[in-house]
């Protein structure tokens, strides 16, 4: 098994959350169908957002940065099943971007939903302004600067450094709980090691799987469950 030539944040967590579901996913497989309502519901949320960052003037009025966020929420709400939670993310999304109007000097991000490359690495950087990344997250869970977190806030600060788009800071923010995480100082060499770590697993054919209560929203746990049995033989006539 080789190392793919460029990781992705998302690529690098699922190696470490388990071993065995980065391996499917690199093989190609097709997997079993599972509930993705909260993939699609992720999905739509940061479509709308880009919408409407689209939309929005250089310089809004807070009744503008209302008016245009309710339309492209109101419209993409009808995609999610969600309508009440949708509606509470649209709420909390008008709060963060009234105080941060009131206290950025240029509003408008420079990047919105960007795929780059650099130093290895690619990923989706959903913002980019005032030297800021800001990430935004739809889970409906407390964030907390783990490991996760450190991962994909460290590549995001690569990969916009090596295309000369310098990061004083980077944010979190949970549309869900209202909660925002800065990103702690972290060295490039701890991604590295991060990433060698990976390399040596990968080298040496070491694919364990971490068992935990997320493998029920895996599309993989056939696989795995029932990987080296066998049901049946062939009977020769």
């Amino acid at each position: 098994m080789l190392m793919p030539e460029v990781l992705s944040p998302s690529s690098l967590n699922t190696f470490f959350k388990c071993p065995r579901r980065w391996l499917y996913e690199h093989q190609g497989k097709s997997g079993v169908v599972v509930d993705e309502g909260a993939i699609l519901f992720g999905k739509v949320v940061h479509s709308t957002i880009e919408e409407y960052f689209r939309k929005v003037p250089e310089t809004p009025t807070i009744d503008e940065i209302e008016k245009i966020a309710q339309e492209v929420f109101e419209r993409n709400g009808r995609l999610v099943e969600d309508k009440k939670r949708f509606n509470k993310i649209c709420r909390n999304f008008i709060e963060f971007e009234i105080n941060r109007v009131r206290s950025w000097k240029r509003y408008k991000p420079l990047l919105v939903e960007e795929k780059l490359k650099g130093g290895g690495f690619v990923g989706v950087i959903d913002f980019y302004g005032e030297e800021t990344v800001i990430d935004w997250k739809t889970g409906n869970h407390s964030l907390s600067a783990d490991s996760d977190i450190l991962r994909q806030g460290k590549i995001y600060e690569m990969i916009l450094r090596e295309n000369q788009r310098p990061v004083k800071r980077i944010i979190f923010y949970s549309l869900e709980n209202k909660t925002i995480v800065p990103f702690p100082q972290v060295s490039d060499g701890w991604i590295y090691r991060e990433v060698e770590r990976m390399k040596d697993m990968v080298e040496k054919d070491q694919f364990p799987a971490n068992w935990s209560r997320m493998c029920r929203y895996c599309p993989f746990q056939l696989d795995c469950s029932f990987e080296g049995e066998c049901y049946w033989r062939m009977v020769d006539e």
